[in-house]
């Protein structure tokens, strides 16, 4: 386990501790998954259009083109 370094005096400052299953490199990106259903029409709010860009990622507009695809396979139809 590596410790944890708040750079903050401010303990009433909100802090996020990333930890992972493999070795990132200085600079590597990291993403963050907000575990939000896009697809789940009974929210009470739109959930907001993920720009990320990753092929895995479950929202935003690959993952909507990805969709349609699916659903144009499956029906036949284009758009």
């Amino acid at each position: 386990m590596i410790p944890v370094e708040v750079e903050t005096p401010d303990h009433q400052y909100y802090h996020v501790a990333f930890f992972t299953s493999k070795k990132v490199e200085a600079f590597e990106e990291l993403t963050w998954d907000y575990g939000i259903d896009f697809d789940d029409e009974r929210q009470p709010m739109k959930a907001f259009e993920c720009l990320c860009g990753s092929r895995y990622c479950r929202g935003g507009r690959r993952h909507l083109l990805r969709k349609e695809r699916r659903r144009s396979r499956v029906t036949g139809t284009a758009g």
